[in-house]
């Protein structure tokens, strides 16, 4: 299921370019997301928690950094994980473009998303509309962290 969404975000684009070199302070701007361990330089077990209706499923997984664009402000992940109770599995290569606009910068996210088990019956709509409010979420989380950064308050 390929899923596509874009925000933007009061900033300069170098300055959420690395911003997104920070993985760890990356995934607390995610609802439901805790990284637990990093195992190399671009690779990260963690858990995410996420709510399909009445169902919630926690993942347990890894994701790795498997390019970082300098020039092309681009990065793509790819991460996998099981539902820690059995139910369903998830795949997800994820890629965030960067572009710089008037007002700062543009997050293009393309996300190729594959699910089984109990997560895979709830079908596009729902599981769009799910990520619509996580990506939205995301960016607000995203602009708060970057402007207390740019406060001195990190």
């Amino acid at each position: 299921m390929l899923i596509t969404t874009d925000f933007e975000v009061d900033q300069p684009v170098d300055d959420v370019w690395a911003f997104f070199g920070d993985i760890p302070s990356v995934a607390k701007c995610l609802p439901g997301a805790e990284l637990t361990d990093q195992t190399g330089d671009d690779t990260y077990l963690g858990n995410v928690l996420i709510r399909l209706g009445p169902v919630k499923l926690e993942f347990s997984g890894k994701a790795t950094i498997v390019e970082r664009d300098q020039t092309g402000k681009r990065i793509v992940v790819d991460a996998a994980g099981a539902d820690q109770k059995g139910r369903g599995q998830a795949a997800l290569m994820l890629t965030a473009k960067l572009n710089a606009t008037a007002r700062g910068t543009k997050v293009d996210v393309t996300q190729d998303l594959q699910l089984s088990g109990a997560a895979a019956q709830y079908g596009r709509g729902l599981v769009g509309d799910v990520t619509s409010v996580l990506m939205a979420d995301f960016a607000t989380n995203m602009q708060n962290r970057l402007e207390a950064i740019k406060q001195g308050r990190s």
